[in-house]
C-alpha cells in the first residue's frame, strides 16, 4: 500500500481526516499538527466540555464562549430539559470529536494523539461506537457487551457503572486509546488503525 503526505491544506477535507482515499493512506503533515496535549485536553473535555473549558484550553475563546453560553442559556430556560443535561450533552460530543481526530485548536492544527500499534495489536470494534455505547448507556456496561466482555458488563449492570466512576473512567479510556477488547486488543480511532503498521 502506497503512503503519501498531504501537500495542499485546502485541497479538501478528507485529507485531513488520514483515512484511505483511492488506495492509499493519506498521513496530516506533522505542521498541521497541535502541540496541545491530546490526554489533558481529553480530560478537560469530559469533565468540563459542556462549559467550554477544553475550547478555552486549545485558544479557541469564541467557540467556548458559544458553549457556555448554549449551555446556560438552553439549560436555563428550555422547558422539559434539566439544567445538567445540556453540558453533559455537548461534552460528549465533543468528546467524540476530539477523539476522532477533529478537533482543531485556535491556529486549526489538529489536536490529535500520538500511538503507534501494529495491526494485531487493534480491536476490530468501531471506538465511535463504543464511545457512544459508554456515553450514554456506560452505567449499564453496553460498552464492555460491546467489546467483548461480558462479565464486566454484567458487573457494571449491577454496580451501575461502579456507582458512575467505573464508566467515566472507561469514557476516558475509550477516548484515549487505553480499552482494550475481550481479546486484549486496544480499540482506538479509525486515524489510528490506518496508520499501524
Amino acid at each position: 500500500m502506497e503512503v503519501s503526505h498531504d501537500s495542499d491544506y485546502a485541497t479538501s477535507a478528507q485529507l485531513m481526516e488520514n483515512e484511505r482515499v483511492g488506495g492509499k493512506i493519506v498521513q496530516l503533515n506533522p505542521e498541521r499538527l497541535s502541540s496541545i496535549d491530546y490526554k489533558s485536553q481529553a480530560l478537560f473535555v469530559l469533565v468540563f466540555g459542556g462549559l467550554g473549558v477544553g475550547d478555552f484550553y486549545a485558544g479557541n475563546y469564541l467557540q467556548g464562549l458559544a458553549k457556555l453560553t448554549l449551555s446556560l442559556f438552553i439549560g436555563r430556560f428550555a422547558k422539559g430539559v434539566s439544567v445538567p443535561s445540556v453540558p453533559i450533552i455537548i461534552g460528549l460530543l465533543s468528546l467524540i470529536n476530539l477523539s476522532q481526530g477533529k478537533y482543531a485548536d485556535a491556529k486549526g492544527k489538529l489536536i490529535r494523539q500520538v500511538v503507534q500499534l501494529k495491526k494485531e495489536e487493534i480491536s476490530s470494534c468501531d471506538q465511535k461506537i463504543a464511545l457512544i455505547l459508554c456515553s450514554f448507556l456506560g452505567w449499564l456496561g453496553a460498552h464492555q457487551f460491546y467489546a467483548g466482555k461480558p462479565l464486566k458488563g454484567v458487573l457494571m449492570l449491577c454496580s451501575l457503572g461502579g456507582l458512575g466512576i467505573w464508566h467515566i473512567m472507561n469514557v476516558y479510556q475509550l477516548a484515549t486509546c487505553s480499552f482494550k477488547d475481550g481479546q486484549g486488543k486496544t480499540i482506538c480511532p479509525n486515524y489510528i488503525k490506518n496508520s499501524a503498521t
